[in-house]
């Protein structure tokens, strides 16, 4: 039998204090691993396959490089998905290529070096 209580406040099971709690007072995950999108860069850029690489060799590429977790391949089929959808990735067949969003690495500014200045020489 469910029996719900009558009170002046808003009613709350316990749920919204309890979730609060959890992920409020937890310390942010860090993952083991740096971002889906540059471990795919660093994969097909690495594999150079003229028509593109093919998500098992991504997958392969990855498990040997980086310490990913056991569903990685389910993570990495929607990622693959939402790179090709933002235009980051072209999909070729069956295949992944870079976009021209991924090929374009920003590049810092090289700093000009400062003209040197000339002593002026001592007179005796």
């Amino acid at each position: 039998a469910y029996h719900k209580e009558i009170s002046a406040g808003p009613v709350t099971n316990g749920t919204s204090h309890s979730i609060c709690y959890r992920t409020c007072n937890m310390p942010p995950k860090v993952s083991a691993h740096p971002k889906y999108e540059d471990m795919v860069k660093a994969a097909i850029l690495a594999l150079k396959d003229r028509n593109g690489s093919s998500v098992p060799a991504i997958a392969k590429y990855l498990a040997a490089n980086y310490k990913l977790p056991d569903n990685f391949k389910k993570i990495l089929s929607t990622q693959l998905k939402n790179l090709v959808k933002s235009g980051k990735l072209l999909k070729v067949k069956a295949s992944y290529k870079l976009g021209e969003a991924l090929k374009k690495a920003p590049k810092k500014p090289k700093k000009k070096a400062a003209p040197k200045k000339k002593k002026a020489a001592k007179k005796p």
